[in-house]
This record gives structure tokens, sequence and C-alpha cells, in this order.
């Protein structure tokens, strides 16, 4: 239950969720619009997909961890993945040369 007579600045309201919630609630939130992203843009094509839905889940989940709302790995996991897909691309455009 949230005791809402406590809660008196925008940041307090923000950390709620997450104090509720095991510190998942932004972090899944996060993951839920990337795989949405993912989702409306595979409608033209899935390179351009995966790029743009990490990319805005990169910025994202960067501004979230510089609020301090999740931690920096989940950040460091859409670098990792778009780094990986950067890749790949690269790697599967020259294979079919």
């Amino acid at each position: 239950m949230i005791n809402w007579t406590n809660i008196t600045t925008p940041q307090q309201i923000l950390a709620i969720p997450n104090d509720n919630s095991s510190g998942m609630f932004w972090a899944m939130t996060t993951y839920m619009i990337w795989i949405v992203l993912m989702l409306v843009f595979s409608i033209v094509n899935i390179e351009v997909a995966i790029l743009a839905s990490t990319f805005i889940a990169l910025i994202s989940s960067m501004l979230l961890a510089y609020i301090g709302l999740v931690a920096w790995e989940n950040t460091l996991f859409f670098i990792g993945f778009l780094l990986f897909t950067i890749l790949y691309i690269i790697w599967s455009s020259g294979k079919d040369k």
C-alpha cells in the first residue's frame, strides 16, 4: 500500500513503482517498449526493426539509468545487442557477394 502523504517530490512519484516491485518496474517497462517497437517496425524490415527499436530502448534506458530508476546493466544489454546486430548485418552483407 502506498502512503501518498509522504510523496512530496516528482522523484518520489517515479521511485514508488520500483519500491513496490523490487526495482524491476522501469526495467521491464523498457523491455516491453523494446518488444512492441520491434513488432511495429518489423513491417518495414527486420533489420530496421531491430536497429531502430534497440536504439530507442537504449536512449530510454540511458535516461532511466541517469535518473537512477534502472541499473546500468540494462543499458549495457542494449549497447551489446546493438553492436551485435550491426556486426551481424555487416557480416551477412559481405556473405551475399
